[in-house]
């Protein structure tokens, strides 16, 4: 793990700024899980099973990755020679950079920006996240299985980040007058499935299996974007700064009811045949389009257990495929919809000439009530053969 560097302590001691421990251990963090499952029969033919569990990760973490102000970023960009005469600390000289930062910091061969400095940037991210979900399967006769199956998965982000005042990099200069940010995002995902198959010989040469079913999933997302400048001192939450900015983000809700049907067949064993078909309901589709439907067929024939195909002491099995599917792509959550920016317009009154600045909506996306997913289909076609003892070849 990083931890800050001796002469940046020194630094510290000698300025009688005490170090706090996020900034000698800017990398650390703390997990913590519980599950939960039950499992119970009911009667010979229904049980139940319940999960759930519940996770805690908390992540503190300094500027990471290629941003300028980041440990990894003004540890890899000083290359060059030492040494700069006299007067030029501040502006590096031929291939070298500078020595002292812009408040005059010694450098210690980083990149415009000391360590010590980076470290003092207080950075955490947490994440709860809840998943519970119960399983109904009822078997009423032999040849018949229904289950049902509803879950919530819940999770909630925060990101804070912190430089109080004094503290932290001179990027601008502002930068030492403290800032803070804290980003809240909420994701919900609630779904439920029912199904039932059920499987019978039709005939003593035909096997049938039928399923049927319908799916539904809410996924949702909200999020609120916060950030204050100029701190007081001691202060570390975004009420307490001089300058705030607050966003919100729209709640959006991606809604699906999905029902499907299938139907599967076994002819003598040797040739089998699917066909199936699935509707779905979204609510990204436009108002002008309800719902879509995706067909399915495929056919298997193992050829080379027909009476007339020809032996070979080589060929153990020669089956022939085909298959035809359709698939789509749901839109996004409010491509559909009209939407308008708020904006200021300037207009001339009816007996001045005068301009006068006037709340107004401009558009911003022109919506489509017309939309549907993006479909696609597929046809596909071939063969396999397989011999005893060696991997079938498709």
């Amino acid at each position: 793990p990083i931890q800050m560097q001796n002469f940046e302590l020194q630094r510290f001691d000698s300025a009688h700024v005490p170090v706090r421990d996020e900034w000698f251990h800017p990398e650390a963090q703390q997990r913590a899980s519980f599950r939960g499952n039950l499992s119970a029969l009911l009667s010979p033919k229904f049980d139940l099973t319940l999960s759930s569990g519940f996770s805690k990760l908390d992540n503190r973490i300094p500027p990471e990755s290629d941003l300028i102000i980041a440990l990894y970023y003004v540890g890899m960009q000083n290359y060059g020679y030492k040494g700069c005469p006299a007067g030029t600390e501040k502006t590096g000289c031929g291939l070298d950079k500078a020595l002292l930062q812009s408040d005059g910091v010694p450098l210690h061969d980083a990149y415009q920006w000391a360590s010590g400095d980076i470290m003092q940037v207080t950075q955490n991210s947490d994440i709860q996240r809840f998943t519970g979900s119960a399983t109904g399967t009822w078997r009423p006769f032999a040849w018949m299985q229904n289950e049902g199956t509803v879950g919530l998965d819940l999770a909630a982000v925060d990101f804070f980040q912190l430089c109080r005042v004094s503290e932290c990099p001179p990027q601008t200069s502002t930068a030492k007058q403290g800032r803070v940010t804290d980003n809240q995002g909420k994701n919900r995902n609630f779904s439920a499935k029912i199904a039932s198959n059920s499987t019978w010989n039709a005939r003593s040469w035909l096997n049938m299996k039928t399923s049927f079913g319908a799916d539904y999933t809410n996924l949702e997302v909200d999020s609120v974007r916060t950030n204050g400048t100029i701190l007081p001192p001691g202060a570390s939450t975004v009420q307490a700064a001089s300058t705030r900015t607050g966003t919100q983000g729209q709640p959006t809700a991606v809604k699906t009811l999905g029902l499907y049907a299938q139907e599967q067949a076994g002819f003598h064993d040797r040739l089998f045949l699917t066909a199936a078909i699935r509707t779905d309901q979204n609510s990204a589709f436009g108002t002008n389009f309800q719902q879509v439907y995706y067909p399915k067929v495929s056919l298997s024939w193992i050829l080379s257990d027909e009476s007339f195909f020809p032996r070979f002491s080589w060929l153990d099995q020669f089956r022939l495929r085909s298959a035809y599917g359709a698939s789509g792509v749901q839109p996004g959550p409010t491509t559909a919809l009209i939407l308008f920016t708020p904006a200021t317009v300037a207009l001339t009154g009816r007996n001045s000439t005068a301009e006068v600045d006037s709340p107004g909506l401009t558009s911003n996306q022109p919506g489509n009530a017309n939309l549907k997913p993006e479909r696609s289909s597929e046809l596909e076609a071939g063969f396999g053969l397989s011999n005893v003892g060696a991997r079938e070849v498709a």
